[in-house]
């Protein structure tokens, strides 16, 4: 099958948004299908380092356009027609897939079978409307959610649209690379002899770096490990105290993560019950799932994690992870102590997240289940 993904993702770049892209175009290419991604490029980079940098195979095509800076409408209508106008320099796909829908519905004229991904319900009446004309086409596949819980509030603001037309499919995560690691971990910050406890992902409001800050406080036993977030934002929380046990390590290239991975002993994911997206305009709590949440679960390691409905969708407490409640300190102080102490529970914890995430959520299951 032949599949143009139509995104106005900037690659590369820090987002999730982007990694996300990359990553199910991989999946699509793996399953045995012709893929090839309309994206937002850096001029400055080939195409085998983009490839390089997020750890994929080199396996679908990319179609690269000058970044736009133009905001809203103005900026959707310039970036919609150069993908529309280079699409007439080559034959029709089986399905155009996205999650942009500005581009969407400028192909959707063609007649082509379309799929619409969905991460949080429309954020303004444009999008709302172009969203509905969208979902209207007699070529609109289907929508794609990513929890149920967003599947539950788009038919609610979409009540004539088929349920069965909304299919919700977790995030996925790839099993992590083999490669020798030796020299990541030459200097590599922290005390050997001390209980490792690592946190992946950006240090946006709702992340919950404000409850890592205090665990390190809490348990100087242990060390604390911060891996990713802006530079501005690494250096906003190194302001606010120096806590020996707490370290910072900055961006990590989406392909190098796992080798981080394998120095912890407990993954943290401390959502709060407000998760705010980029730029701190979206939250993005009951509808989330989150990317590090599977790479987490393939790393085999013991995860705890804050108890919030949404992510409850994904894991289950004491089963493959320790659930608990998101500002309740004395709660995560207790988790990470016990898990110290009984190596059995993490064991235990770990080998059961990575047999859900095998069974349930690589990107190759998601790939299939959303076509």
């Amino acid at each position: 099958m032949k599949i143009y993904y139509l995104s106005n993702s900037q690659i590369p770049s820090r987002t999730a948004n982007s990694i996300h892209v990359i990553k199910i175009c991989q999946a699509f290419a793996k399953n045995g299908n012709e893929v090839t991604l309309y994206a937002q490029k850096d001029i400055s980079m080939t195409y085998d380092e983009i490839f390089r940098y997020y750890g994929v195979e080199n396996s679908f095509n990319i179609i690269g356009f000058k970044r736009t800076f133009l905001k809203g409408f103005v900026g959707a209508l310039i970036y919609t027609y150069d993908i529309v106008k280079e699409l007439k320099t080559r034959p029709l796909p089986d399905i155009f897939y996205g999650r942009y829908p500005y581009s969407l519905a400028g192909v959707a004229h063609l007649g082509i079978p379309l799929i619409y991904e969905v991460h949080t319900p429309p954020n303004g009446s444009l999008k709302r409307k172009v969203e509905k004309w969208l979902c209207r086409r007699r070529n609109f596949l289907r929508l794609v959610v990513i929890s149920e819980s967003l599947r539950q509030e788009y038919i609610r603001i979409f009540p004539w649209l088929p349920s069965e037309k909304i299919r919700t499919v977790h995030d996925g995560a790839d099993m992590p690379m083999k490669r020798d690691k030796s020299h990541f971990y030459k200097g590599f910050m922290g005390h050997e002899e001390n209980f490792q406890v690592g946190y992946v992902g950006h240090l946006y409001q709702g992340r919950g770096i404000e409850i890592i800050c205090l665990l390190a406080h809490r348990l100087p036993q242990m060390d604390f490990h911060v891996v990713g977030g802006m530079d501005e934002d690494i250096a906003r929380w190194q302001q606010t105290g120096t806590v020996p046990n707490l370290y910072f390590h900055g961006f990590v290239r989406p392909s190098d993560i796992p080798c981080y991975f394998d120095k912890f002993d407990v993954l943290l994911a401390p959502y709060q019950k407000k998760v705010m997206s980029v730029g701190g305009k979206k939250d993005n709590a009951p509808w989330m799932s989150p990317l590090k949440l599977f790479e987490y679960m393939a790393s085999g390691k013991a995860i705890v994690c804050s108890d919030l409905p949404v992510l409850r969708e994904i894991l289950t407490h004491s089963e493959d992870a320790l659930l608990i409640p998101p500002e309740d300190i004395e709660a995560w102080v207790r988790a990470l102590r016990i898990l110290q102490k009984d190596s059995e529970l993490r064991e235990m914890l770990a080998i059961s997240a990575k047999e859900k995430f095998l069974a349930r959520h690589t990107w190759e299951k998601r790939a299939g289940e959303v076509l």
